[in-house]
């Protein structure tokens, strides 16, 4: 893919990606190729809500949270001329969080391609 087209494609995800309004269900969907879990939260409706829980730790210590219950959820994303339904397995839920962590591993680990090359523009 090129560069261009990339960026093209990460203009796009910018404005499809809008911090939510008040009273809004819309958040910002972050692929993620280092967290190993999708977290989700605002915005999606939980199916159904496992046994288990889970601690996060992230990268400052100040940042932790616990007992978060491991969950499957749907979304629904409006694309230019699209409408996806999202479906996540085993996604670690907050209720209130605006930010969609998308694992790169577990969607890859569902034959979904994500390209996601770092690159720089000078």
């Amino acid at each position: 893919m090129s560069k261009a087209k990339n960026l093209k494609q990460m203009r796009w995800m910018n404005q499809v990606a809008k911090l939510p309004q008040v009273n809004d269900t819309r958040g910002q969907m972050l692929d993620d190729g280092e967290c190993d879990t999708s977290l989700v939260g605002k915005g999606f409706f939980v199916e159904s809500t496992s046994d288990r829980t889970v601690n996060v730790q992230g990268f400052q210590e100040n940042m932790q949270m616990d007992a978060l219950p491991i969950i499957t959820a749907v979304t629904v994303v409006d694309l230019e001329k699209e409408t996806v339904i999202m479906k996540f397995n085993e996604a670690i839920y907050v209720e209130y969080n605006v930010t969609l962590l998308m694992s790169t591993y577990q969607t890859r680990e569902h034959g979904v391609v994500i390209v996601n090359d770092d690159f720089r523009i000078y």
